[in-house]
């Protein structure tokens, strides 16, 4: 038992020092943007390209260590120390040392003080999205309180009796997309319910004509759903002209038949560009009898409007040149960070609920937005730590022998207790409650210590909170305890759904960069669930990418590319160890690091689909006979969709654009798909044998499906409703 009671400890310190790690880096990258606006401008300074400097962490219990000598500090290190800038947070975390570089280049390199400026442009433009981003969730987080206030004071008691069944349907709807949407926010819900049943005893009752919801106003609403996704209003490239649609394509014209003059070329040539390795897209438009628009030199940026088509690996590339017209075909959209990083994915899967039936707990694990250090996003998700912790206690306690069912029974009535107060509070029942119930409150630190940590237990039975549990559940005894587990978990299975089953036994959560997944310096940053119970395949952790291309967000069509592929870990898998990133993550770039990558036996780390489906139809065709067609396929595209439309309000569309994204999913032990991330401009590298075939055939399609299909508008075989290798799986 001590051996399960650390278990769970040490997972909370691990989470713990992991979010420890993530406000060192905000800090950081603060105090980094600080130095190199306060350096001297000094003629005589050898180096004035600032590097970043290199930051050491340091934890807690190394501090602990080096403080009491049991680690041996690097002498250069101490020397350093003198040196180095002691930063500290005001909610008492502990000493951070950043060591700054001591080394400095002998010779001024050319050009510096633009990368200086560069720099310090690139910052302001960071610290524009992250602040644009947390004031667009701080509105809709604020609207969605305001909805549940609005319900409970106007609505929760109101008596229809039958007279107008469309306003209580709308209301029974009403109830349904709160208790969703805070199902994940107790802390949040049950202050807001405390101060709404309040108000709503000294109110004078019911305001008949009170509207359900926000009752915002839709251009209003609109507004400001965009403004994360926009450059600063202020930023102007010089020299561009604002030209109307119909001048942009006169532009544009005389551009592209004085490039073909100067390069005697025929007059209705079709030119493109690519910037990025996309051979394959070129070669197959050169195949179609387009022509390769003359390519910039090396370290210069593609500026001119003379093609028909442009290709690029960032959406930076497209948007640089001014007054696209109508008629040039780009591959990217405007706004769909709102989808391609981890924040606003987090944030846009959880406001689905208000527009569509979708219940996003089916297919993406729980999620918290870590960069509002003070806000309610955060202590959403402590409760919910606390809370996934005591599910896990339970799991584990329904194999407890009798004399464990003995030892621990106090810790099993303060998790029943838990659990059963969370029953009532996300039952509708809970709206027509007339006078608040103290004991909803959130988890007390006290409690949580008591089922964390195997050292408070002989404490916590003397508190005058564990006496009225006892009193409370006086009838549960060494011989029902088992049972009245049983219970609590199959409803809290019902209540949950699929999420239920990812809690385990470490409670282990996941702390990932909310914008760029390769980006070092973050200032926003999420923590996910862990998937406890992953697939595994021939000893290893795997995940799936799949390729979606979207043509259209208004109206919206998404394409679905038929093949997807496979990426294993380079270690086999071992729960145990949290810490092997070569036995958790799949990227390709990690892997390729691992010493067991090259003594893999799967070829490469990686399967194609074909490889999948037959190794699901030998090992589980006990299950379904196409498991991976019947079970798997169906969740992805829900997956896709689902994700897409949270995301669409973001999206600026424009004609004659598409986008590629790069999906990830993971598949549990019951066959449930979870999607993980979504990435922009996904790797089109040959790295393997797999991705060289499957990257040659969707780069080959691509121009087919925007080209020959005319972006998506004409079929190929309308009876299935496929453009070559994409299927249609989406269209309005």
């Amino acid at each position: 038992m001590e051996s399960l009671q650390e278990n769970q400890y040490n997972s909370e310190q691990v989470i713990q020092e992991d979010i420890q790690h993530v406000l060192t880096d905000q800090i950081n990258q603060q105090n980094i943007k600080n130095n190199l606006e306060t350096q001297p401008e000094n003629k005589n300074r050898r180096n004035t390209n600032y590097p970043l400097p290199k930051t050491k962490v340091i934890g807690a219990r190394q501090q602990i260590q080096a403080r009491s000598g049991s680690i041996k500090q690097n002498p250069a290190a101490k020397q350093t120390d003198n040196k180095s800038k002691i930063n500290s947070q005001q909610s008492g975390m502990h000493e951070i040392k950043q060591t700054l570089p001591m080394k400095r280049t002998l010779t001024t390199k050319p050009g510096t003080s633009k990368n200086y400026s560069n720099h310090l442009k690139k910052l302001e433009e960071k610290k524009y999205q992250d602040n644009s981003l947390k004031e667009l969730e701080r509105r809709r987080f604020q609207e969605a309180k305001t909805r549940l206030r609005n319900y409970v004071i106007y609505h929760s008691l109101a008596e229809n009796s039958g007279q107008d069944e469309v306003l209580e349907e709308e209301r029974r709807l009403e109830r349904v997309r709160l208790l969703s949407y805070f199902k994940h926010r107790y802390f949040t819900f049950v202050n807001i319910m405390k101060d709404s049943v309040r108000a709503r005893r000294v109110s004078k009752g019911v305001q008949e004509g009170r509207p359900l919801g926000f009752g915002q106003d839709q251009e209003e609403e609109k507004g400001h759903m965009k403004v994360f996704s926009l450059k600063p209003q202020n930023q102007q490239v010089k020299g561009s002209q604002n030209l109307s649609p119909e001048e942009a394509l006169e532009a544009v014209d005389q551009a592209i038949q004085k490039y073909n003059r100067e390069h005697h070329l025929p007059v209705d040539s079709k030119l493109f560009v690519i910037i990025g390795h996309y051979d394959d897209v070129r070669q197959e438009l050169l195949r179609k009898g387009w022509v390769e628009h003359e390519r910039p030199g090396e370290g210069e940026k593609f500026n001119s409007i003379a093609f028909n088509f442009l290709y690029a690996t960032k959406s930076k590339d497209c948007f640089r040149i001014n007054n696209l017209a109508l008629n040039q075909h780009i591959n990217h959209f405007e706004g769909t960070k709102a989808l391609t990083t981890k924040v606003g994915l987090t944030h846009n899967m959880k406001n689905l609920i208000w527009k569509h039936t979708i219940d996003i707990d089916a297919s993406f694990p729980q999620s918290y937005d870590l960069s509002d250090l003070k806000g309610d996003e955060v202590k959403d998700w402590k409760e919910d730590f606390k809370y996934c912790q005591v599910i896990s206690f339970l799991k584990q306690a329904i194999n407890f022998n009798a004399q464990m069912i003995s030892k621990n029974l106090d810790k099993i009535i303060v998790a029943l207790s838990i659990c059963d107060k969370r029953l009532q509070v996300n039952d509708e029942e809970i709206f027509k409650v007339k006078d608040w119930n103290p004991e909803f409150e959130p988890i007390s630190d006290d409690i949580h210590l008591a089922m964390s940590d195997l050292k408070s237990q002989a404490n916590f039975r003397t508190s005058p909170w564990f006496r009225k549990l006892q009193k409370m559940y006086k009838h549960l005894t060494e011989e029902n305890a088992k049972q009245q587990i049983k219970l609590t978990l199959d409803k809290l299975e019902i209540l949950h759904g699929r999420q239920y089953h990812l809690i385990g036994n470490k409670n282990a959560w996941i702390v990932k960069p909310g914008g760029k997944s390769q980006t070092s310096n973050e200032s926003i940053w999420v923590v996910m669930k862990y998937i406890e119970n992953p697939l595994i395949i021939l000893n290893k952790k795997f995940d799936i990418r799949q390729w979606v291309v979207v043509t259209s967000w208004e109206p919206l069509r998404i394409w679905y590319f038929d093949e997807c592929y496979l990426r294993f870990t380079s270690d086999n898998y071992d729960p145990n160890k949290l810490h092997d990133k070569f036995m958790h993550l799949t990227n390709n770039c990690v892997a390729s690091q691992s010493a067991n990558f090259n003594n893999s036996a799967i070829e490469g780390n990686m399967w194609d689909s074909t490889q999948f489906r037959q190794y699901l139809n030998e090992e589980y065709k006990h299950i379904d006979e196409d498991v991976y067609y019947n079970k798997l396929q169906p969740q992805i595209r829900q997956g896709v969709i689902a994700s897409i439309l949270a995301a669409r309000d973001m999206v600026i569309h424009r004609e004659n654009t598409h986008e590629m994204f790069g999906y990830d999913f993971m598949v549990d032990t019951s066959f449930n798909v979870w999607l993980i991330e979504v990435n922009s401009s996904p790797s089109m590298e040959h790295s393997t044998q797999v991705t060289e075939r499957l990257v040659t055939s969707i780069l080959t399609q691509v121009p087919h499906l925007v080209v020959d299909c005319q972006n998506g508008q004409i079929l190929d075989d309308e009876a299935n409703q496929k453009c070559g290798k994409f299927e249609l799986i989406y269209a309005e």
